[in-house]
């Protein structure tokens, strides 16, 4: 079935020392899986405005958050629970972050690398085609 109508969410690639940081999350079938920080946009935010409150909301230690460039487009391919479509906007970005300390909202955090992209696929934890190839793109492979 079509999506009645689609969120739009703004995603974070936070790229540091050739390395991208990805938060570890549950879906709603119980499966751990590797997220990008950021969330949906609030009514009449704007870009930048939705990445510091969703940045700051989930890394406890970022500051100086600033939108580098535009990375890439994806929409998921599952409706969500409401029966609504998402589609996320991916930006890299630099911010401060010295000491990671993440939210209750997610488990876990890694920094990956180029090599380390197919590791978060495994028998614990899964990672989107989409989030994997804005990792790709703004790590330049």
């Amino acid at each position: 079935m079509p999506p009645k109508t689609f969120y739009i969410g703004i995603k974070g690639l936070i790229v540091k020392d050739n390395k991208v940081l990805v938060l570890k999350n549950m879906d709603q079938s119980g499966k751990y899986y590797w997220d990008i920080p950021g969330g949906r946009m609030g009514e009449g935010e704007e870009i930048q405005q939705t990445l510091n409150r969703e940045l700051t909301e989930e890394i406890l230690t970022i500051k100086g958050i600033h939108i580098l460039d535009f990375v890439q487009v994806y929409k998921l391919p599952q409706n969500l629970k409401d029966g609504n479509g998402l589609m996320l906007l991916f930006y890299r970005v630099e911010a401060e972050i010295d000491t990671v300390e993440i939210s209750d909202e997610h488990v876990d955090y890694r920094w990956v690398g180029v090599n380390d992209i197919e590791s978060l696929n495994s028998n614990e934890t899964y990672i989107s085609d989409g989030y994997k190839k804005a990792i790709e793109l703004a790590l330049g492979i």
